[in-house]
């Protein structure tokens, strides 16, 4: 597993078993890219509606300061992603026992993926399906790349726009245009 929660081992699921992680592996052994965080941005929002946006905001500015999300890191209730927040306070419990939990060099928020709809299996089943032997991973990734780019074109072709990376890698996530 990678990046659960830290909270989740330090206060959902205290145990006496000795719970670990690590990063994600790969068929090399070499990094080669970042990991998606799957994951980013905050749980609180303002209604778009409210009558105090001003007062809202400032509501938002004091949640997601350091003096509020540095103590929330510490007591291991939740992945902090604001790095003075981090920088500034004691890792949790979960994250000393466990340093893989941390947010590192090869975790980054990916870009936000289309909005499209694929025929057939979405890659988390195919690739649960590899991983246990039930599909040649190679066949799998053919016919997930021929499902994934069929949707995008069919999405682009009924009004989204096409989005295209020319120097992005899973290494250097390069979103410029």
């Amino acid at each position: 597993m990678s990046h659960a929660e830290p909270g989740v081992y330090q206060s959902q699921f205290p145990t006496d078993i000795n719970w670990n992680c690590c990063q994600i592996p790969s068929l090399s052994g070499n990094t080669d890219g970042v990991q998606n965080l799957w994951f980013g941005g905050s749980d609180k929002a303002v209604n778009a509606s409210t009558k105090h946006p001003d007062e809202a905001w400032k509501v938002m500015e004091f949640l997601h300061s350091d003096e509020v999300m540095g103590p929330y890191y510490t007591a291991g209730l939740g992945t902090v992603m604001i790095k003075s927040a981090v920088e500034g306070a004691e890792p949790p419990v979960s994250i000393e026992t466990m340093p893989d939990l941390a947010i590192g060099s090869n975790d980054q928020n990916w870009p936000i993926r289309p909005a499209i709809s694929i025929e057939g299996e979405d890659y988390s089943t195919v690739a649960v399906q590899c991983i246990f032997g039930l599909k040649d991973i190679d066949q799998a990734i053919s016919e997930l790349n021929d499902r994934y780019n069929n949707a995008y074109d069919k999405s682009v072709a009924d009004g989204a726009k096409r989005i295209i990376y020319p120097n992005f890698t899973a290494k250097n996530q390069d979103t410029s245009v």
